[in-house]
């Protein structure tokens, strides 16, 4: 009696296989998840003016460039606040015609469409990491399966 040194090897793709698609199936489900792309809505211009300089919120590109603005705002908020004090009074604090509640609110906006899009950039890159790994065998299984889909053959 003769083995097949090559029905182990065999086994083991289609078991990566499956658990390949039980992986993308996963990522599927937290895309689905994800929503839709947060619209980007500002109250203000979108240029913010500090003290070193102005800042565009269209330009900002990750979720960390919107914290550490958002820190930036709060410590102007506290200044303005101890300066309120020491002169007795109760004025806002206004840049450009703007309250900092409304740079706040729109600074948020761009965190949360930066957070979207990062999540969104991982997602996809798992899902064609996940592409990239499934055997010669999978891929074949899948795209006879994609166009039963498209002929209406499911």
């Amino acid at each position: 009696m003769s083995l097949n040194p090559e029905k182990p090897q065999e086994l083991r793709v289609m078991s990566n296989d499956n658990k390949i698609a039980e992986y993308r199936k996963q990522v599927e489900d937290k895309h689905n998840k994800l929503g839709p792309k947060p619209k980007k809505v500002f109250s203000t211009n979108g240029i913010i003016y500090l003290a070193d300089g102005s800042v565009n919120l269209n330009l900002l590109s990750t979720p960390e460039k919107c914290i550490d603005l958002l820190l930036d705002l709060a410590v102007l908020e506290i200044a303005n606040k101890q300066v309120n004090t020491w002169l007795a009074r109760k004025d806002p604090l206004m840049m450009k015609g703007y309250s900092i509640e409304q740079y706040v609110s729109d600074v948020k906006c761009m965190l949360s469409l930066t957070m979207w899009e990062q999540e969104k950039k991982k997602l996809t890159d798992m899902n064609n990491k996940l592409t990239d790994l499934l055997s010669n065998e999978g891929k074949t299984a899948e795209a006879i399966s994609d166009i039963g889909s498209a002929l209406g053959l499911d």
